[in-house]
């Protein structure tokens, strides 16, 4: 009879158990960290592919200035300068059909005045849809300013009040870049958190030789990971740095860059 009556509180004591694990599981998945749905997952990692993981290209480095995003254990919107702000909203812009339009008019006639130089090989775009990029991208309000000689950065944005728009120029910065370094990642998880989406990359730098590349840990290409690779090496995927990029879901469905903090 006795052991019978322990076999039933060793019973409920085991039943007992599963529901506060349920319990504490469910809690955690309901206050914290969720898996994204697929269509945010996809989004997320299109914006990080396309924008959020190149917000530094632009520089006079081997690398493009791409480099300059993992040089530091967090970024945020603030640390950001206007060239990494202009670039990027003009390469969204560009690609998702906002008004950047400038009539050619407007442009003969800045030429003609030679008040910027020789116009004739520079980017011209409406203000109205660099602007727009801007707080879909970075949730912020541009000033009507200008940037000029940012400190190895290969060109000057400059803003022109009377007509609302925005001249790309190439400046006299030496190019130091070369088509045998790149920046490559790879996916590790994609997270949610009440507005918060958080995904994280292993990130690696490459140099190209022929059909492959060798994968190293640092922009110095010092500690190497893989040699003669043609594509990321997934399976040394833990030997890569870490960063997780979070970015912020607004109300009219825009996803904004919040920051890039390195996985310690």
């Amino acid at each position: 009879m006795k052991n019978l009556d322990i076999k039933k509180l060793l019973v409920f004591i085991a039943i007992i158990a599963v529901i506060a694990l349920a319990v504490i599981f469910g809690s955690k998945q309901f206050f914290g960290e969720k898996k994204p749905s697929e269509e945010e997952t996809k989004k997320v990692e299109e914006l990080v592919t396309t924008y959020f993981g190149n917000l530094t290209y632009g520089s006079s480095t081997n690398y493009m200035g791409r480099e300059k995003l993992y040089a530091k254990d967090k970024i945020t919107v603030s640390d950001l300068n206007l060239n990494n702000i202009f670039n990027t909203s003009m390469k969204y812009a560009t690609s998702n059909g906002l008004n950047i339009n400038v009539a050619n008019g407007v442009i003969n006639e800045i030429n003609r005045s030679k008040k910027y130089g020789d116009v004739s090989e520079c980017l011209f775009y409406n203000a109205e849809g660099i602007k727009q990029a801007a707080k879909e991208l970075f949730g912020i309000e541009l000033n009507e300013e200008s940037s000029i000689n940012e400190f190895e950065y290969l060109y000057d944005f400059i803003y022109i009040y009377e007509y609302d728009l925005y001249i790309v120029k190439r400046n006299d910065v030496t190019d130091l870049s070369s088509p045998e370094y790149g920046i490559d990642y790879k996916f590790v998880k994609t997270t949610k958190k009440e507005k918060d989406i958080k995904t994280t990359i292993a990130v690696a730098y490459t140099y190209k030789t022929g059909n492959t590349r060798t994968f190293a840990k640092d922009s110095k290409g010092e500690n190497i990971v893989a040699e003669n690779s043609e594509k990321f090496p997934e399976d040394k995927i833990n030997e890569f740095t870490k960063y997780t990029i979070t970015l912020t879901q607004t109300d009219n469905g825009n996803y904004i860059f919040k920051s890039i903090e390195k996985v310690k």
